[in-house]
């Protein structure tokens, strides 16, 4: 997911994924922060967010989050 994570950012896209915790995101190195700054780095905007995928109500509040902030997603 970094990786395809990185490649938005190169693109310019704004990114949210993840915990803010400090724990590994993924199975490879790099915490949500980590990836967060490599994706702005590379030109887009990371932006970490804790959101479980598997609770709805997060889902929907993560998109309107991102309505408000960005005007899109």
């Amino acid at each position: 997911m970094p990786g395809i994570a990185t490649l938005l950012g190169e693109k310019g896209a704004p990114l949210r994924d993840g915990a803010n915790d400090g724990l590994k995101a993924w199975t490879i190195p790099g915490t949500i922060d980590e990836v967060a700054e490599s994706i702005t780095t590379a030109g887009g905007v990371g932006i970490a967010v804790v959101c479980d995928h598997a609770d709805d109500a997060q889902i929907k509040a993560l998109f309107e989050r991102v309505k408000a902030e960005q005007g899109h997603l």
